[in-house]
């Protein structure tokens, strides 16, 4: 796979990958970024992981890079470095999420949500300017192809919950299809949204509702069952008629 990058995208990666080599860390771009890759999309998010401790890497790298660290979760090893490419005031941020790898690439793309998230391409491929290999130990690039919506394991929803509105806008916003195994995992787990902090839904909600056709997608929500599990008061006014004026 040869990335279609932008000049700003080349000039990141290379910043980024020679980072890295100079850690001597093994470590692998993954996620959304090989994703919208494949899918010929530009992105400035960035998910790399690293064998090794992740928080101090990132907070290397935010060193190096001339950016700011901030850690996301420091029980789970992942932070965040933001890069800014441009005018400070009105530059384009980069987002590099940085996460540790425990066992085996293989292991951490199986524990993703999404077969078409659980990619990955080693970052010393990149800098060696080769051609870098796909690790796709899910078969996500099949159902890239294919327009399938997939989970990547059969707890991914119990893992983390808000994976349950993020499969269903991802599949609005590519027209993929959400295969029938995968829907019924949403339908019998859609009460676990309650467990997902209100800014993470209505970041997920305000994605999905910014999108065309917003209407149709409240209803497929409500077909899944999370919409009532998110507003639990719509229970009480379904079939209910209004008065006519």
């Amino acid at each position: 796979m040869r990335l279609p990058l932008t000049q700003e995208e080349a000039s990141i990666l290379d910043r980024v990958c020679a980072f890295l080599d100079r850690e001597g860390l093994d470590s692998y771009i993954f996620g959304g970024y090989v994703r919208d890759a494949l899918l010929g999309r530009s992105t400035r998010d960035i998910d790399i992981a690293v064998c090794g401790p992740a928080l101090e890497v990132a907070r290397r790298a935010a060193q190096a890079l001339n950016g700011q660290y901030v850690p996301l979760d420091e029980s789970r090893q992942i932070a965040r470095v933001v890069l800014t490419e441009g005018d400070p005031a009105e530059g384009r941020r980069w987002h590099l999420d940085f996460s540790t790898i425990d066992d085996s690439i293989e292991k951490h793309l199986s524990q993703r949500d999404l077969t078409i998230n659980a990619m990955a391409i080693n970052t010393r491929e990149l800098e060696q300017g080769t051609v870098p290999r796909v690790i796709d130990p899910l078969h996500g690039r099949e159902d890239l192809q294919r327009g399938v919506i997939r989970q990547a394991s059969d707890t991914a929803f119990e893992d983390c919950p808000v994976r349950l509105l993020r499969a269903v806008r991802l599949a609005t916003e590519h027209s993929f299809a959400i295969e029938e195994r995968t829907e019924t995992a949403i339908r019998s787990r859609a009460h676990l949204i309650t467990q997902v902090p209100g800014e993470a839904v209505r970041e997920e909600l305000c994605r999905l509702l910014s999108l065309s056709r917003a209407a149709s997608h409240l209803y497929y929500l409500d077909r899944l069952g999370l919409l009532t599990a998110i507003f639990p008061e719509l229970a009480a006014t379904r079939d209910v008629e209004q008065p006519r004026e």
